[in-house]
């Protein structure tokens, strides 16, 4: 899956603007889109340009063809501690900018997903699965634990004993199984999955950017806040929402009975 207008792309990763969406897509489809040394790298470098950059309002992650993403390439297992807590480190990095830029992250994701690339995923704020979809929480198989913060999403997500039961079998679900589980935001047909995800992510691009960014940061935070601590919260946000201009042209366009247009600020 790609986008117009390259910014700067590596042999591994393609990194893609097209107005106020950018799109990053791992491109080892021989590898199933497993991820190595240099879309690591390139991975964290793309992630910190769309969180620092305002014009990009809203970022897709996909795989090339076969696969959204295999997990870790085995081929670059085995190198020791060294290797293993200098990948664990930029995997943190990468998770924390995708989990906490103020601006939707969308996982577009296609065949195969395995391992490391389900934390990848799940790490996004909207998870768009396609009906072929191939899903292994493969880690105990490796002889390995859960990494890329699968761990994390999928206990948010399903509570502690569905997510060991998943992660302690590793069984292979499709997509209609994936979606019963409540993972995926939404399941189009793999035919039409390229033009269905462009229409929710164009219309995130036009959305109330703002927003959008404290709403994931107090969904991010609810799981550790008291509800004196969230309302808290929930109060400050609104205090600087009720002042953008997406807000007051939000009220304008709904005493006049048009849609809003927001440009996010």
């Amino acid at each position: 899956m790609s986008a117009e207008t390259p910014i700067s792309n590596t042999e591994d990763l393609l990194v893609e603007r097209q107005g106020g969406e950018l799109w990053v897509t791992i491109n080892r489809p021989r590898a199933r889109n497993a991820i190595n040394w240099n879309v690591r790298r390139a991975l964290l470098a793309a992630m910190e340009h769309a969180a620092a950059d305002p014009e990009i309002r809203v970022v897709v992650l996909a795989g090339h063809e076969v696969a959204f993403c295999a997990g870790g390439d085995i081929k670059e297992m085995g190198n020791g501690p060294e290797d293993s807590a200098a990948k664990l480190d930029y995997a943190s990095k990468i998770i924390q900018l995708i989990a906490t830029m103020p601006k939707p992250v969308v996982a577009a994701v296609q065949g195969h997903i395995a391992g490391a690339g389900i934390g990848l995923a799940l790490a996004c704020d909207l998870v768009y699965v396609s009906s072929n979809l191939v899903f292994s929480p493969s880690f105990a198989l490796r002889g390995l634990g859960p990494d890329m913060s699968t761990s994390y999403w999928l206990t948010q997500s399903l509570g502690v004993a569905r997510a060991k039961q998943l992660l302690l079998t590793a069984p292979t679900l499709n997509a209609e199984q994936f979606d019963a589980l409540g993972l995926a935001a939404e399941v189009f047909d793999a035919a039409g999955f390229d033009a269905a995800v462009r229409d929710r992510v164009a219309s995130l691009a036009d959305g109330p950017t703002i927003a959008y960014g404290y709403i994931k940061k107090l969904a991010l935070d609810a799981a550790g806040n008291s509800l004196a601590e969230q309302l808290d919260a929930e109060a400050e946000s609104q205090a600087v929402l009720a002042a953008t201009e997406d807000h007051r042209h939000a009220i304008a366009s709904f005493a006049e009975k048009r849609p809003a247009v927001f440009a996010g600020r």
